[in-house]
């Protein structure tokens, strides 16, 4: 059903750059009513072509899913829109179950939290040099040093400044859906 969405959004934005209105006739769970945050990724069963979330919503999770979506495709380039026109469409959500803002810390226990808890973390959020990580990043990578030095470079700071208080480190749990 996730395929089914992935390409119906992909087609109407890619004909008339209008959202998909995703609605109670593809989820008829409670949960999808509830106001969460979420994260949308699109892509082929290879590759993550774009993903963008939210911690927060004022709105029922469709809602949500259907603006995220949204915007993970305006954020696409035309190209890539193109290329995924003829592909077997790869769409995963995130639910964002818990999410916490870290301010003081030592590095060593903060490492360790990171360990037990494999949460996905975001950088800098609402900045212009923010980044996220989905909890996925674990599968790949176990260091917590190594995972907050990718952060850093990818938020754009030298590896350590994550831990300066001018940066805000924020770290959520969410767990993927699949239908």
């Amino acid at each position: 059903q996730l395929r089914s969405i992935a390409k119906r959004a992909l087609d109407l934005y890619y004909q008339s750059k209008e959202m998909l209105i995703i609605d109670g006739d593809f989820f008829e769970n409670r949960l999808f009513q509830s106001q969460k945050g979420v994260f949308v990724e699109i892509g082929t069963d290879k590759e993550t072509i774009s993903s963008l979330g939210n911690l927060y919503s004022d709105t029922n999770l469709l809602e949500n899913i259907s603006f995220v979506l949204f915007n993970v495709l305006q954020n696409m380039s035309d190209q890539n829109i193109t290329r995924l026109q003829n592909q077997e469409l790869h769409l995963k959500i995130w639910i964002v179950d818990s999410h916490e803002k870290v301010n003081q810390f030592d590095t060593e226990r903060f490492f360790d939290k990171l360990i037990i808890d494999r949460p996905g973390i975001i950088i800098n959020e609402n900045k212009e040099n923010s980044f996220c990580f989905l909890p996925k990043i674990w599968d790949k990578v176990y260091d917590p040093a190594i995972v907050m030095s990718m952060l850093s470079k990818e938020a754009r700071i030298d590896d350590d400044d994550w831990k300066d208080p001018q940066n805000t480190i924020t770290l959520f749990k969410s767990y993927p859906i699949t239908i």
